[in-house]
């Protein structure tokens, strides 16, 4: 007779057990007396800085290209001979220009782009 309470008593605890790991970390918490947090980060992942990345790396070459746009269609500065590259905003001019003037006049226009922050000037004059 005494092997029936013990089975009934074992069946119990499994039933109190999967009950028990079906629940929420909240509800474990109310159930056992013992606070417990999931895990919380406000970090990024990686999924997130990848497509900030993306985005980041679409919107230079935007600017990139704005940028050229606006040296190539200007009369005072020969834009075939300067190179555009930008990074987070950050537009970089290279190449040559026949003066001063023509060297400040393609920073001017770098800087008036939307989107631009500083723009470095790397441009010699020959």
């Amino acid at each position: 007779m005494k092997a029936k309470p013990n089975r009934l008593l074992a069946l119990c605890a499994a039933a109190a057990i999967g009950a028990l790991a079906a629940c929420s970390p909240q509800d474990r918490n109310a159930a056992d007396g013992t606070k417990r947090t999931a895990p919380s980060s406000t970090a990024p992942s990686s999924v997130e800085r990848g497509a900030d990345n993306t985005k980041r790396a679409a919107t230079d070459t935007a600017i990139t290209a704005k940028v050229k746009s606006a040296l190539l269609a200007d009369e005072k500065v020969k834009g075939t001979k300067i190179e555009v590259e930008t990074k987070e905003g950050t537009v970089t001019l290279t190449g040559t220009a026949s003066s001063a003037a023509e060297k400040e006049q393609a920073e001017r226009l770098a800087a008036a782009v939307e989107g631009v922050r500083n723009v470095v000037n790397r441009i010699s004059v020959s």
